[in-house]
């Protein structure tokens, strides 16, 4: 089976062309800052998507469905935080990556328990956890 992947190369180029043209502070990386806008992309639609699939299926998947709304939201909140990158606080970029990772790693635990019975559970926890990676990423990068 062909590996998924959350993004195409032409979107990470696109977002980085983007973030070129605004000029990023704060000791962020263009390329580490664009991989992980893509990847915190990809990670809401697939949180909520999975959430809302697990929903659908009952009480069960209670938690992993928490888990993948407390995901999509605060990686939603995380990518718009690294949209701003022109003037942000790097404490509060670093923070929100940090919240970013810890949400998305629990939420690709959580799913990935059932990713051999539900295809949105593995495609979810793989894009959580490209997400996280990303994040990790970009926050061993931060400087300032």
């Amino acid at each position: 089976m062909e590996r998924w992947t959350p993004h195409k190369e032409n979107d990470m180029a696109t977002t980085e062309m983007i973030l070129e043209t605004v000029g990023l502070t704060a000791g962020l990386d263009r390329s580490k800052a664009s991989q992980a806008i893509d990847a915190l992309m990809a990670c809401e639609r697939d949180s909520t998507v999975c959430g809302n699939a697990m929903a659908a299926l009952g009480g069960e998947l209670v938690v992993a469905t928490h888990a993948a709304a407390d995901c999509a939201d605060i990686c939603g909140v995380a990518l718009r935080v690294l949209e701003r990158a022109t003037a942000p606080d790097p404490r509060v970029v670093k923070q929100v990556l940090q919240a970013a990772i810890a949400a998305a790693d629990r939420s690709a635990s959580l799913c990935g328990q059932q990713s051999s019975h539900h295809t949105h559970c593995r495609v979810h926890s793989e894009s959580a956890r490209q997400a996280a990676d990303a994040c990790r990423a970009l926050v061993a990068g931060l400087t300032g």
